[in-house]
């Protein structure tokens, strides 16, 4: 039976790289694996150049088959012209893996046969970086340059918390079919570094496991750079913002919410039966808790877990008495807390509160860690 082959496309977008156009074209195919069952092409982007590089490209076509070219009505940015190289190279060419590239030859074309050993054992995502050992920056750049880059990088990691990607601006990079499909519509085509960094964020959400090569990332021989300091800002904007997404659309934030109101109708509620109908202390408080307990279950079911909503054929009865006595294990922590706490520090007020607050803290956490695992059941990526 027949292997079947594997079609890699590279990607460059251009603009006004009629300097360095030929060159790339030749030093890339020249890189390329000789590789059973593998097939290599370029596709270039071009933005309509005014240096007519869409004319260097063509004239070269005939002595390269492999070499393909879109070019767009006018410049639209560097994210747009990779979605539709991406979209082209997958959906036209029925491409395996697409790489992005540079065709100012900045990225290291001998690193190809590195990633393509990657891609081969299944990995979907590969990720040239600058910032592990191996690999560097230019030597050239100056002290602001570098800070701003490095520092930028650093701030994305920790920001998203993710160790394993240290270069989430890297244009070097190659991905799955697969990987595309699943993360299209979640790209960014902001111009600038946007998309390099959507298309990370978004396939580590989706539980995709990244791989890095080490590369030294050389200054460009002719022409300028598109990319100020400017987009750099932009990018540092767009990662706070997408992580202020994920924490707002987060289950842990969106039970604290609920949570949230649930403890003011339990205040309010018990002020209605204990001061305004004078029904009896624990009545009241007993009627309290079970009116914000209905509640949190009715809003985390609609609302903290919507994709995993309960219904009747899932046992919603069931699943309510179960939150019933869920509820009441935070209850019993914070006492614990509020207790213990009490009894070792004292009673004095910033010792009382303080308890409160660590308490309703725990509470949460706990109430989260029950719900996800025994009512909800989330799996984790």
């Amino acid at each position: 039976m027949k292997k079947r082959e594997k079609k890699v496309v590279l990607i460059a977008p251009t603009y006004n790289e009629a300097e360095n156009v030929e060159k790339f074209i030749k030093v890339v195919f020249n890189s390329f694996p000789v590789k059973k069952n593998w097939n290599f092409h370029i596709l270039i982007v071009d933005g309509n150049s005014p240096d007519n590089t869409a004319d260097i490209v063509r004239k070269m076509i005939p002595d390269f088959p492999n070499l393909h070219l879109i070019l767009e009505k006018e410049k639209t940015g560097l994210g747009t012209a990779y979605l539709k190289g991406m979209d082209y190279a997958f959906d036209q060419m029925r491409a395996s893996y697409v790489f992005q590239f540079d065709a100012d030859l900045q990225h290291d074309p001998l690193k190809i046969r590195d990633f393509i050993t990657l891609l081969s054992k299944g990995n979907d995502i590969v990720i040239g970086t600058r910032y592990r050992k191996g690999g560097g920056i230019p030597e050239e750049w100056t002290f602001v340059r570098k800070f701003l880059s490095r520092g930028g990088n650093l701030f994305t990691r920790i920001v998203f918390m993710q160790k394993n990607i240290t270069d989430w601006t890297s244009g070097y990079s190659a991905i799955s079919k697969k990987l595309f499909k699943d993360i299209r519509n979640e790209l960014s085509v902001e111009r600038g570094y946007n998309f390099q960094i959507s298309l990370k964020k978004s396939a580590v959400n989706k539980g995709y496991i990244p791989v890095e090569i080490p590369y030294v990332f050389k200054e460009r021989d002719y022409g300028t750079s598109k990319l100020g300091p400017e987009y750099l800002f932009r990018a540092l904007y767009y990662v706070v913002t997408t992580r202020l997404k994920d924490i707002m659309s987060s289950y842990f934030f969106r039970v604290a919410i609920v949570g949230s109101i649930g403890a003011s109708i339990q205040t309010l509620s018990f002020y209605v039966f204990y001061s305004i109908l004078e029904i009896s202390h624990l009545a009241s408080l007993l009627l309290s808790i079970e009116l914000a307990i209905v509640n949190n279950f009715t809003l985390n079911n609609n609302f903290s877990f919507k994709n995993h909503k309960i219904g009747a054929e899932k046992g919603l009865i069931k699943n309510f008495l179960k939150f019933n006595l869920l509820s009441c294990g935070s209850i019993t922590v914070q006492f614990l807390v509020n207790s213990l706490g009490v009894f070792v520090l004292g009673k004095s007020d910033i010792v009382v509160y303080s308890l409160v607050i660590i308490g309703i803290i725990l509470g949460l956490i706990t109430n989260y860690y029950f719900y996800t695992r025994l009512i909800w059941k989330i799996r984790k990526k």
